[in-house]
């Protein structure tokens, strides 16, 4: 068994990290009412009109949000758990902001190993590299963009430095996280070994997940009010049949999404190096990808021809949606990897 196909044993899983701790709910409160303060649906909306995000970046760090995650030698704050926690309410508020690339790439340099302070205290991006391009997730503003790549049974992290350097920013679904574009030529970096692809990825992709979870719980949540609200024959919508057990489909969907978050956060802060948080990872970000997709077209459904225009809130959360569903591998991709493995585990 290769190291992307072995487990966790029992002994090295953290059982109590299963169980919500006062400090996680914490974060969550606090950083729901932090975000819901510091911009508004509206200023979403202009930004689809071509205008500027709302700048809230230098209050999140203020705050520590970037610090959440990291090891307490590099200043850091909680657990990875608490760093999915808090994603989750990040993308619950379509949060105008580079948080989850940058919590992206410091979990990929946690892996390499590459993480320190100066690093740490730096906006931090994401990036794939694309022939002789480097693609940046949301990376318009960041300093630092960190990529993986496949090297023989391992993988290669790069760090390349981006202050001063001139970029390109890409047309995309959701402009709140633009990509940003840079030829490869000329940007100084450097490289270091990893574990395999996959085991490099599955903090990352679980951060990706929390992401995608917090949109599926906005869609879910704002398709439950209008079902309460709106009335058809002097009752609820949510009282048909055809609608309470579309509901009740996508709560179970958006739970299971939850849990194998929660599950692949808890493999990885175990064992970074462990093909179960892999394997986790991978199906946390396809259903959580499947619930964000099904609860934002539930919504707009609902909503009916309401939903489709640019007063509703509808269109945020299906850009949003849509514009993270890809990274890192869709559902479909992600399914196959698994089961192939598993086939292969079971031959």
């Amino acid at each position: 068994m290769n190291e992307a196909t072995s487990t966790v044993t029992d002994a090295a899983i953290d059982w109590d990290a299963f169980v919500p701790r006062e400090e996680t709910q914490a974060i969550v409160e606090a950083s729901r009412d932090h975000f819901a303060a510091l911009f508004s649906p509206d200023d979403l909306r202009r930004t689809l009109d071509g205008g500027a995000r709302p700048d809230v970046w230098d209050p999140l760090v203020d705050h520590g949000y970037t610090l959440i995650g990291l090891p307490e030698e590099l200043d850091g704050l909680g657990t990875l758990v608490d760093l999915t926690a808090l994603l989750e309410e990040a993308g619950r508020a379509l949060l105008p902001a580079p948080l989850l690339t940058h919590a992206m790439a410091a979990q990929l340099l946690l892996v390499a190993g590459l993480l320190d302070e100066t690093t740490a205290a730096s906006r931090l991006a994401f990036a794939l590299v694309r022939g002789e391009e480097l693609h940046v997730f949301d990376g318009a503003d960041a300093d630092v963009a960190v990529s993986v790549e496949a090297a023989g049974g391992a993988s290669v992290v790069r760090v390349f430095t981006l202050t001063g350097v001139a970029r390109a920013i890409l047309p995309a679904v959701d402009p709140s996280h633009p990509f940003a574009r840079l030829p490869l030529d000329g940007i100084p970096s450097r490289e270091h070994p990893a574990p395999h692809l996959d085991v490099a990825l599955a903090a990352p992709r679980t951060c990706v997940a929390a992401d995608l979870v917090g949109v599926a719980a906005r869609g879910l949540d704002g398709a439950i009010a209008h079902a309460l609200g709106r009335e058809q024959f002097g009752r609820p919508i949510g009282s048909f049949q055809g609608v309470k057990h579309q509901l009740a489909d996508l709560y179970v969907l958006l739970e299971r999404a939850r849990s194998l978050t929660l599950g692949s956060a808890v493999a990885a802060a175990s064992a970074r190096d462990s093909g179960e948080a892999s394997r986790l990872s991978r199906l946390a970000k396809a259903t959580a990808a499947d619930a964000a997709a099904r609860s934002v077209a539930l919504q707009t459904q609902l909503l009916g021809a309401m939903g489709l225009t640019f007063e509703s809130d509808s269109p945020l959360a299906v850009r949003r949606a849509r514009h993270t569903i890809p990274l890192l591998g869709g559902p479909g991709q992600l399914y196959a990897a698994v089961a192939a493995e598993s086939l292969g585990g079971a031959r």
